[in-house]
């Protein structure tokens, strides 16, 4: 008897053993789905609570929206065609219109706030980002007017203070909140990667420019050559591939000057979406030397592809018309965004 009383007492306490294990578990699972549905559930409600005001401004004819931010959620950009030499500037613009026939009547003031990092390829930021990057900003406040067809801009750049690591990118966090008739945020996030040694590229465009500029700039310091030669005037032989200092290419005679580079760059582009200005001397340039092709389109010939050298510590720009005037190519390099124009650094394997 006291054996079966024993085993009995085992028995339940296994069983109390057993429920409060499943009791853990149930509380453990409850706990993950809550991290999991809390944070989505934020989301949306901040989602749904974005479109509520913006419903509610548009029924007052007041309109607050930019390019690059966005209200409720801060809109996220990465940028990785910068090569970590040289000033890298970006146009944030500012509008207070929904289209062309909705608009806000009045003018709408406004403020800016922002802060900056250095981050290594991990994410980790550095100590003192002032001392490897020069951040600026052309304002902290401005006004959209409505004289100025509702718009306005403001400019950020940076500059390199210090050599940065190839995979070492800036993030820049950026608010702008109007101030009257009513308050509006728009928030953004903008990381721009350095994995381009050598070459930055940039668009410069707005919606409804009928056309656009790209600026190639290279940072390399010297040239190479791309044949034997001798230098009369630096009474020097150069071998294929040698190195050439900016100084020593200067000297060259103009003959020779033509036997090496800096940098040639590749451009690929649809003619049925942006139209190469072919009246640019470098256009004419690279079509006399047989480095451009052409499509045939609507019973014409377009350019679709060029190639085209770029100085040491020079840049060039390069002017498109756009079919479509009402898009915005401003930007390159964002992650999952197909440039309108493919640049390619043809030398970038040789650093």
């Amino acid at each position: 008897m006291e054996e079966k009383r024993r085993k009995t007492r085992v028995r339940r306490k296994n069983m109390g053993i057993r429920r409060v294990l499943l009791l853990l578990i149930l509380i453990f699972i409850a706990i993950q789905l809550v991290r999991m549905i809390v944070p989505a559930a934020i989301t949306f409600s901040r989602y749904v609570y974005a479109k509520v005001r913006s419903y509610y401004f548009s029924t007052q004819e007041f309109y607050f929206n930019s390019d690059r931010l966005t209200p409720g959620n801060p809109a996220y950009f990465e940028m990785n065609n910068w090569s970590g030499g040289g000033r890298y500037p970006m146009l944030i613009n500012i509008f207070t219109k929904k289209n062309t026939t909705e608009f806000t009547k009045e003018d709408v003031p406004y403020k800016i706030t922002h802060e900056f990092q250095v981050c290594d390829k991990n994410g980790n930021p550095y100590d003192h980002p002032e001392q490897l990057v020069e951040f600026t900003i052309s304002k902290t406040s401005g006004v959209v007017r409505r004289d100025a067809n509702n718009k306005d801009y403001f400019e950020i750049a940076v500059t390199p203070i210090a050599p940065l690591n190839n995979d070492d990118y800036i993030r820049i966090y950026l608010e702008v909140e109007s101030e009257s008739p009513y308050v509006e945020k728009l928030m953004g996030e903008i990381r721009i990667g350095i994995s381009n040694l050598g070459m930055s590229c940039q668009i410069d465009d707005e919606p409804y420019s009928p056309y656009l500029s790209l600026l190639v700039t290279n940072t390399r310091d010297a040239y190479k050559a791309d044949t034997n030669f001798y230098s009369a005037v630096l009474n020097k032989n150069y071998s294929l591939n040698d190195p050439i200092t900016i100084p020593e290419y200067i000297q060259l005679e103009e003959n020779n000057k033509k036997k090496c580079h800096s940098m040639n760059v590749e451009l690929r582009f649809d003619p049925n979406v942006v139209v190469m200005d072919t009246t640019s001397s470098i256009y004419l340039d690279s079509s006399a030397n047989g480095l451009t092709s052409t499509v045939n389109m609507n019973g014409g010939q377009f350019v679709n592809y060029m190639k085209f050298h770029v100085n040491a510590e020079e840049s060039r720009e390069i002017k498109f018309y756009k079919k479509d005037a009402s898009q915005d190519y401003t930007y390159m390099g964002e992650d999952g965004v197909t440039p309108v124009i493919s640049v390619v650094d043809l030398d970038a394997e040789d650093d």
